[in-house]
């Protein structure tokens, strides 16, 4: 499935107000496959090296580790929509490394916001599903499903800007990195489903 990276411009706010804004970034589409087909079962990680079921085995996480990684992901969300609706973009600052471009979109279009006297009401993302992949090295894939929230952005005085109509089961691919033993960054964000 071609996932494409988390664009900007337009569809910027989309994506932190209400929708998934699916364009491309500086550096071009990426294709990157789920970790774990429809069946279950995980997919290959790259063209040149398939994951086996003994393959994924041995990269699985530890009970703690998926449970930080599934936690940093709706954490994100969390922030994100808390970030949005108080013109508050430095809440997303320690979830994720410098190297994330589109988790930088994410902070400049809610700085842009607050310059122009803006704010989001609504927009909520609803985490409905989270399945953590196979470490490789000191990072991990996260699948997540999203349901996000119908909303709009408002002036100074309380006036409708946009509206936007929300985007149920948009579906995303987070690249984690391990920075330390306990803890978990974004290192990318990946839509491969949604508007």
């Amino acid at each position: 499935m071609l996932a494409r990276r988390v664009g900007l411009g337009a569809a910027a706010v989309t994506l932190i107000v209400s929708a998934s804004g699916c364009g491309s970034s500086n550096a071009g589409p990426s294709t990157l496959p789920s970790l774990v087909r429809d069946g279950g079962s995980p997919s290959q990680t790259s063209a040149s090296t398939p994951t086996t079921t003994n393959d994924a085995r041995e990269n699985a996480l530890d009970r703690d580790s998926t449970a930080r990684a599934e936690a940093l992901v709706r954490e994100w969300w969390a922030s994100v929509d808390k970030a949005g609706q108080t013109g508050r973009p430095d809440l997303l600052t320690s979830l994720f490394m410098p190297q994330c471009m589109p988790c930088g979109r994410y902070q400049t279009t809610v700085a842009q916001l607050v310059e122009a006297g803006e704010r989001i009401d609504g927009g909520d993302h609803e985490v409905t599903a989270v399945s953590v992949g196979p470490s490789a090295g000191n990072t991990v894939l996260v699948d997540v499903m999203v349901d996000i929230r119908p909303s709009q952005v408002l002036d100074e005085t309380g006036t409708v800007v946009r509206s936007f109509e929300g985007a149920p089961g948009t579906s995303y691919v987070f690249n984690l990195a391990s920075v330390e033993e306990e803890q978990w960054l974004v290192f990318d964000i990946l839509t491969t489903s949604g508007n």
